[in-house]
């Protein structure tokens, strides 16, 4: 379930707080794969200083709840989730980072962050005292790791930029911090290359086009798959010319909050070119469901099994966990392509 917007006015920035008594945000974060009820018709937009090209100390952007003013060049930023990829790619090293253990099997980021600050994420909670410790200039985050709750306790610590808009997009943050930092010709080329990877991908596997493709995980003795084709855990499927089987966009299998949860009795039910497969209790107990071998994409190669970086690279996407996973699985997605 994602955040809706909401409408703010804008407030003053406000000074980093230090001293703050040991208190911790309850907030709910939301898996990677949410589907979206409805979306937001937010997006970034700067002052006019900035427009102009001037060397603005401001600017304003708008975000999935609401609207804010940050300083430019922020020397003391911690980042969240999607956001750390993001400022990479700008060239910029967050100070901090606050991350869940599964953030750990980001291959392809982590070793530009061999001496950056880790804050844990446990139980769920935003480490508000440790995160206002730093006394940072600006808080970066994605809609998943920054729900509105632990919005509105950060914005009293350091100017917050949390998600741009309901679809979780990496783009429109990405050119909110090239604002930000007056990088926006950097973020553009960032998004260009990102297209020309995927242009030149299709050239080469040409073959996916029209192939079906599915992200499943092994939760509690069921299959849980991401159903809606709009979700951005799928875009890297479609960026290639890929879809879901059938089935699961015809109203044959049943979806609920956009996914589906399939039996293991009904294990025939995950047939489709492509897959990739996270088993939380290791893929023995996978493979010895019976017809699981006989999947086709099983049967083929042409699937990627427990690989946790895979995984989440796939669920929430950036310009950098992009280029990485199609490098990284591109002997799968050509047998995919020829099968």
């Amino acid at each position: 379930m994602l955040l809706r917007s909401l409408a703010r006015s804008t407030s003053p920035l406000r000074s980093p707080r230090t001293g703050l008594t040991a208190v911790v945000v309850a907030a709910s974060l939301v898996i990677a794969g949410c589907s979206s009820d409805d979306d937001s018709d937010s997006s970034s937009n700067t002052s006019a200083d900035a427009d102009s090209g001037n060397d603005a100390s401001e600017v304003t952007i708008d975000h999935v709840y609401g609207e804010d003013t940050y300083p430019t060049n922020p020397e003391t930023v911690v980042a969240i989730g999607t956001a750390v990829d993001n400022l990479l790619a700008l060239g910029i090293t967050p100070d901090a980072i606050v991350e869940r253990p599964d953030d750990k099997d980001a291959a392809w980021k982590n070793d530009q962050l061999e001496d950056v600050e880790r804050i844990p994420l446990s139980d769920q909670n935003v480490p508000l005292e440790e995160i206002a410790a730093l006394e940072p200039d600006l808080i970066v985050g994605d809609l998943y790791r920054i729900p509105e709750e632990a919005y509105d306790a950060l914005k009293d610590v350091s100017p917050v930029l949390p998600g741009i808009d309901q679809t979780a997009d990496w783009e429109p943050q990405l050119q909110a911090l090239g604002k930000i930092y007056q990088k926006e010709d950097k973020a553009q080329q960032v998004i260009d290359d990102d297209e020309q990877v995927f242009a030149d991908a299709r050239e080469e596997l040409s073959g996916l086009e029209g192939k079906t493709a599915l992200t499943v995980q092994d939760r509690g003795g069921q299959f849980g798959v991401i159903a809606d084709p709009d979700n951005i855990a799928n875009s890297f499927y479609s960026r290639l010319g890929m879809t879901l089987p059938e089935a699961f966009t015809d109203g044959t299998l049943q979806v609920e909050n956009g996914r589906v949860m399939i039996s293991y009795e009904r294990v025939d039910d995950l047939s489709a070119d492509f897959m990739g497969m996270y088993a939380t209790e290791g893929m023995d107990k996978i493979r010895a469901i019976a017809g699981y071998d006989k999947l086709p994409q099983v049967e083929s190669g042409a699937v990627v099994e427990d690989d946790k970086s895979v995984m989440a690279a796939l669920n929430i996407p950036s310009s950098l966990s992009n280029a990485w996973l199609l490098d990284t699985i591109k002997d799968q997605l050509k047998i995919a392509a020829e099968a």
